[in-house]
C-alpha cells in the first residue's frame, strides 16, 4: 500500500534486493529527480517521500536484532550506492513501521518523540526514525498507514476507510490492494488465519461499496448511451458493463498477469455467467477452474 501510493511522488518498489548478502529492502523509494513538489496526496507518507528511503514494516514490534539488520541493509545499499563515486554519498534514511510500541528498541537506539504524534527520531548520523502505528492520531492523513496496523488500530482504519465518500484518493489506492489480500487470505486454511487477516477477510462492506460503485458507474454509462442512441436496453448493458469491470479489475490481481482469451470471454459473457464468474473468483484455483 506505501508502495502504491508513493508510486506518484517518485520510483517505489517492494522487495529490493541488496547486493551485500541475499537480503531485500522491504520498500524503497526513490523521489522523481524532475519533482518539483510532491503530489498533494500523500497524507501522512509525505514524511518518506523527500528524499531516498527505506521502509521496513513490522508487524509486531521489532527487537533489537531486527533493526540491527535493518541498519545493515541502509548500509549495504549505501554501499552499492556509493560505487564509482566520491565522496560516497550519506547513507539512506532508514524508516521503521512498527504496529506496536517496542520498548526496548527506542530505549537501545535512543530514539526521541518528534513533533508530529507517534514518530520517533534516533541519533542524527544513523538517519533513522520510527513510526508506531497504534500511536498516530486517528485522522484521515494518517489512514494509509493505520491501515499497515494491527488488532484495534486495523479495525479503526478500516471503519474510516469506508466511511470516506466513494471516490476518496484513499480508497482508490486502498481498496484494490485490500481486495488482493482478501483474496489470498481466502486461500488460507481459516485456522492458520491471524486477527488481522480475519478482519480484512470480514470487511465486506468494503467488498460490497466496490462493486457496487463500480456497477453504478456502468449503470450510468449505460443510460447514458441508451438517451443518446435512443436505446430501451442502456440500462441493462450499463449494469452489464458495471459487473465486467469489476471482473476485469480483480481477476489481475487474483491470477496475475491474464492472457487475451480472459477479457474476450468476460465481454461476451451473459449476466448470469458474470453473477456466477463473480462468486467463483475467490474459490478458484486458476483461469481454467474459473472459466470452466
Amino acid at each position: 500500500m506505501i508502495v502504491a501510493a508513493l508510486s506518484g511522488a517518485g520510483h517505489a518498489e517492494a522487495s529490493r534486493e541488496t547486493s551485500a548478502e541475499p537480503q531485500a529492502v522491504d520498500v524503497w523509494f526513490e523521489p522523481f529527480a524532475e519533482s518539483a513538489s510532491l503530489p498533494r496526496n500523500l497524507g501522512a507518507l509525505r514524511v518518506f517521500a523527500g528524499e531516498c528511503c527505506l521502509i521496513e514494516p513490522f508487524h509486531q514490534p521489532p527487537s533489537i536484532d531486527d533493526v540491527s539488520k535493518c541498519i545493515a541493509k541502509q548500509l549495504a545499499v549505501r554501499a552499492e550506492r556509493a560505487r564509482g563515486t566520491d565522496p560516497a554519498p550519506t547513507p539512506p534514511r532508514l524508516w521503521i513501521v512498527s504496529a506496536g510500541v517496542p520498548k526496548t528498541v527506542i530505549d537501545a537506539f535512543g530514539f526521541r518523540p518528534m513533533a508530529r504524534t507517534g514518530y520517533y527520531d534516533a541519533a542524527p548520523g544513523l538517519r533513522m526514525h520510527l513510526v508506531v502505528l497504534s500511536a498516530l492520531p486517528k485522522r484521515r492523513d494518517t489512514l494509509l498507514l493505520r491501515l499497515m496496523g494491527a488488532g484495534r488500530t486495523l479495525e479503526r482504519a478500516l471503519r474510516d476507510l469506508v466511511r470516506l465518500p466513494p471516490r476518496a484518493w484513499e480508497r482508490a489506492i486502498a481498496e484494490p490492494e485490500l481486495v488482493r489480500f482478501r483474496f489470498e487470505i481466502a486461500a488460507m486454511n481459516p485456522a492458520d488465519r491471524t486477527e488481522e487477516e480475519e478482519l480484512i477477510m470480514n470487511a465486506q462492506q468494503m467488498y460490497d461499496d466496490l462493486i457496487r460503485r463500480t456497477t453504478e458507474e456502468g449503470e450510468r454509462r449505460g443510460k447514458l448511451e441508451g438517451k443518446l442512441e435512443g436505446k430501451l436496453e442502456g440500462k441493462l448493458e450499463g449494469k452489464l458493463e458495471g459487473k465486467r469491470e469489476v471482473l476485469l479489475r480483480l481477476l489481475p490481481r487474483r491470477f496475475g498477469e491474464l492472457p487475451a482469451w480472459v477479457a474476450t470471454r468476460v465481454a461476451a459473457g451473459s449476466a448470469a455467467e458474470l453473477d456466477e464468474w463473480a462468486e467463483r473468483i475467490l474459490s478458484a484455483r486458476d483461469l481454467d477452474e474459473m472459466f470452466g
